[in-house]
């Protein structure tokens, strides 16, 4: 019998089937389909950010402005906290893994955000300027060190840094966004007004990524990807790694691990969640902004009533994962989770055919957005489990995982006959 010191190492690899949390599956699901709703009308309108403000939306059509409260009371920031705290979860767990089998963490974790750094900048410069993997990548190197720590220190860590990064937020958003358009000039040199010059330059932009084509589109697209990166760094970074923080204590504490001998936990966290989010949303949709005062407190009500929400919306997917009612849908939102890295790339791809190559960009008001948005959920919720009944997972999931543990384990699942 060998010396157990000497034996031979089992190899990092994905989790098996068996060994999955069926709650983080269901969770990531939900979210990743929940994400293309917050994400279609940047997606699909030159106007989306002139429409911020809930008093400038819809002014001509009612339907649009119940899409718009819609959107920003049940999607807006939800989901993206979601996927932030689920991938704070899955650094603890490759920790965990990693150090288990005697692996280096670091090595291990350096390939995966490298790949999804890689991933990340094709994305945001090649088909939607709005990737959030970049952001994850550039992150999370920050969180690293804290996943040997315990799970008290990491949510007082996290405590201060959304603080810090709420303060930044209501400073910035409580300054007029009309300082911040560029004034153009008519043919005779005469200085337009912020209206006409933000409508000028919406028309341009509707037009370039409506054009089909690719070379024009290029440019604008990585100086607005370029751009929207730096800022969330500098913006949201504090607030995503604090999510993170806060996914790793969920690991570190077994809350998110044993889901189903922490129900109370859940339970609360989905009354208090969803008991505080959704009056703050209303708040933030009937203070508008108006006044800078008024900006910051709508800013405030949304920062925390999304975080809140967020968190509610975990309760009701674990305390779901425990229960029965619903099982097939169940399982189609939990494939759609297991194939999350694949679906968020999937649906940039169809929006981009359908906006920027077939000439429907800024075509659409937010209502018919909206329901392309639930029917390429429908395809997803559709697809996602046939798909996982002949392959172990999707194939952006498999070519991550592959360059994470440096081997390729098959994706074909292989089904013996007598």
């Amino acid at each position: 019998m060998a010396d157990p010191v000497y034996a031979p190492r089992p190899p990092l690899a994905p989790t098996p089937d068996e060994a999955r949390i069926l709650a983080w599956d269901l969770m990531r699901g939900i979210a990743v389909l929940g994400i293309l709703v917050a994400n279609i009308p940047g997606m699909s309108l030159a106007r989306w950010l002139v429409e911020a403000d809930p008093s400038k939306v819809g002014t001509s059509s009612r339907i649009d402005w119940l899409a718009f409260v819609l959107v920003r009371v049940l999607a807006d920031s939800k989901f993206m906290t979601a996927f932030s705290l689920l991938f704070g979860a899955g650094l603890a767990l490759l920790h965990c893994k990693a150090t288990t089998r005697g692996r280096g963490f670091g090595e291990v974790v350096s390939r995966r955000l490298v790949a999804l750094f890689g991933v990340g900048v094709l994305h945001g410069t090649l088909i939607w300027f709005g990737d959030i993997l970049t952001g994850y990548a550039l992150v999370a190197p920050a969180a690293l060190p804290f996943v040997r720590r315990r799970s008290r220190t990491l949510v007082i860590w996290a405590i201060a840094l959304l603080l810090l990064s709420l303060l930044a937020m209501v400073a910035i958003y409580s300054m007029d966004p009309d300082r911040w358009v560029e004034r153009r000039k008519d043919a005779n040199g005469t200085v337009l007004s912020v209206e006409e010059s933000r409508a000028l330059e919406t028309a341009e932009i509707a037009e370039v990524y409506s054009s089909g084509d690719f070379r024009r589109m290029l440019s604008p697209r990585v100086n607005w990807y370029v751009f929207g990166t730096l800022s969330y760094i500098t913006v949201y970074g504090p607030r995503t790694l604090a999510l993170f923080l806060l996914g790793i204590a969920a690991v570190r504490s077994r809350v998110a691990v044993d889901v189903a001998d922490h129900r109370r936990f859940w339970r609360r966290l989905l009354w208090i969640g969803l008991g505080l989010g959704v009056p703050l949303h209303a708040l933030h949709l009937a203070i508008g902004s108006a006044t800078p005062s008024a900006r910051m407190i709508a800013e405030f009500a949304l920062y925390v009533g999304s975080l809140c929400q967020c968190l509610g919306y975990c309760g009701v997917a674990a305390l779901w994962s425990l229960g029965s009612p619903l099982m097939g849908l169940k399982s189609r939102l939990a494939a759609v989770g297991r194939m999350a890295f694949t679906n968020y790339i999937a649906q940039s791809v169809i929006t981009a055919i359908v906006f920027n190559y077939l000439g429907f960009y800024d075509r659409l008001g937010r209502t018919e957005g909206l329901l392309l948005a639930c029917a390429i959920l429908a395809l997803q919720v559709a697809w996602s489990r046939p798909w996982l009944a002949r392959f172990r997972m999707g194939p952006l999931e498999w070519l991550w995982r592959a360059f994470t543990y440096w081997r390729f384990t098959p994706l074909r699942r292989f089904v013996q006959t007598t």
